[in-house]
Order: C-alpha cells, then sequence, then structure tokens
C-alpha cells in the first residue's frame, strides 16, 4: 500500500492540530511593567521637584542690577518719567501667591543722592498684614538717609492717578559735617496696592521744577 493509498477521501477529515499555548516568556512581562512604572515614578518625580522648584522660586526675590534692567523694572512699579540725571543703580521684584513687590534704585549721575520707588500688591489676607515686609524692604533700600537730622518739613498735595496724594519735602543736615540734603517721600495707595516714592539729594544737586515735573509725571 502507497502512502497515497493512506490518504481520506474528504480533506475534511484530516484532524486539525490543536494549537498549542505559548508560554510566556520568564521575566519579559515583568521586565515590561517595572518600565512602566518606573517611567512614571520617573515622570511623577520631574513633576513634583519641577513644582517644588517652581514653588521656592517664587518665593525668593530676584534681582536687576543694569541700568536697562532697573529701568525696565521701575516703569513696572510705576509709570514715571525719571530725570535724566538719574540712572539705574539696582532693583529687585518678588511675585508669589501670597504677594508681588517691586523696587527700583536709582542713583544720581554724580553720586549725589538717590531715588526710589517701590510697589506692593498683596494677593492673599490684608494688605495691612504685609505692611511690615513693605516697610522692612524700604528701610533696607534707605541706607542713604542715614546719618540725616531733618529740619524742616512741608506737606505738597498732588493728584496721582485721579485721587489726592501727600508728598513731603524736607530739608536735612547730615550730622556731623556742613552738606545740606533735600528730601521728599510720600507712601500712597493705587491699584489695589502700596505705592513709594522717596528721594535724597544734595542741596546743591536738587531742582524742585524738576522733582515737581517727576511726580507729575506719575500714572
Amino acid at each position: 500500500m502507497s502512502d497515497r493509498d493512506q490518504w481520506p477521501d474528504n480533506p475534511n477529515d484530516v484532524p486539525r492540530q490543536q494549537s498549542q499555548p505559548q508560554e510566556p516568556k520568564s521575566g519579559g512581562g515583568c521586565l515590561k511593567v517595572a518600565l512602566i512604572v518606573g517611567g512614571i515614578g520617573f515622570f511623577g518625580m520631574l513633576v513634583c521637584c519641577g513644582g517644588l522648584f517652581w514653588f521656592g522660586r517664587g518665593l525668593l526675590p530676584k534681582m536687576v542690577t543694569t541700568p536697562a534692567e532697573v529701568a525696565a523694572l521701575g516703569q513696572e512699579v510705576m509709570k514715571i518719567d525719571i530725570p535724566a540725571d538719574f540712572v539705574g543703580q539696582a532693583g529687585m521684584s518678588m511675585d508669589n501667591f501670597a504677594m508681588t513687590m517691586k523696587f527700583a534704585n536709582y542713583q544720581h549721575k554724580e553720586q549725589k543722592g538717590t531715588l526710589m520707588i517701590g510697589s506692593m500688591h498683596v494677593k492673599i489676607g490684608d494688605p495691612k498684614d504685609h505692611q511690615a515686609a513693605f516697610n522692612n524692604q524700604k528701610a533696607q533700600q534707605s541706607v542713604a538717609q542715614e546719618g540725616l537730622k531733618i529740619t524742616t518739613t512741608v506737606d505738597r498735595e498732588f493728584t496721582i492717578r485721579g485721587k489726592p496724594v501727600t508728598f513731603k519735602f524736607s530739608e536735612a543736615e547730615k550730622e556731623g559735617t556742613d552738606k545740606k540734603f533735600r528730601l521728599v517721600s510720600s507712601e500712597f495707595e493705587s491699584g489695589g496696592g502700596l505705592m513709594m516714592f522717596q528721594l535724597t539729594l544734595e542741596e546743591e544737586a536738587y531742582d524742585e521744577e524738576a522733582v515737581v515735573k517727576m511726580i507729575e509725571s506719575i500714572q
């Protein structure tokens, strides 16, 4: 009998070979799961650490020191025409979930005095609760006034952003010297925040007309 004679008459009668399930390769699935879990964990770490870095960065002040940077920051504090005799010296800004605070400090080109402007906008709580922080920053920036004894002060009222604002015009003497100074300062509320203007200048370099013009330019 040939092999051909053993073939069934109906091809459909040939028994189909049962497919045997393949056993999974040892370690392949575990490795994939480990990679997925590890990837998710690494991504989560980046998000977490990145969030903490962003949060922490917002709590720290940003400092600027070039004249151009200080000039730009000063215009963020308030729209004001700074006289050409003053050059940007240093500035500080801080913007976080609680408050936005900005200060710009200018120096007279002949080292005759300083001008500082600042603003603080509170986002959480009562602005009065943050007045101490504002005053502390102002005090740190007011080193130029140390050792000055005020002899006379005159209050003058200006209209700033449609509201009356009082500026103090003072005369002062530097203790232990014969130098005389002029001081002009004001703190006022505007746009939902606190604003500050502080000028300290030797009398020989003081130009009251230019100072008044600068104050009137505040927007």
